[in-house]
């Protein structure tokens, strides 16, 4: 199921769950982007996956690819949500991202 029509109309977010205009705004720029840089490519590892608002939009328009989210477990929840509201059979759960800060002396 697509979560809005192949034009640019806004995305209907989970009850309650995190939106972002900003994502909004750009999905269909970078979806054409996307459709002509990878269409060698099988799998996608999305990092710092955010509201996950573009994996629900980009995993069921591009079909032959794997999308794999990730990001930190404070946004877990969210793209949780957003996935459960519009599956993909191409969009894979979440992996978690930690990252460590390393200060140089």
């Amino acid at each position: 199921m697509l979560n809005d029509d192949l034009d640019n109309s806004q995305s209907i977010a989970p009850t309650g769950i995190a939106f972002s205009q900003a994502c909004e705004n750009n999905k269909q720029p970078i979806l054409e982007f996307l459709q002509q840089e990878l269409q060698g490519s099988i799998h996608v590892l999305e990092v710092g996956s955010g509201t996950g608002q573009h994996s629900v939009y980009f995993a069921p328009r591009l079909t032959h690819l794997t999308w794999q989210t990730s990001d930190m477990l404070a946004n877990h929840a969210t793209i949780n949500a957003w996935h459960a509201a519009y599956p993909a059979p191409n969009l894979y759960h979440r992996l978690l991202l930690m990252y460590r800060v390393i200060q140089c002396q």
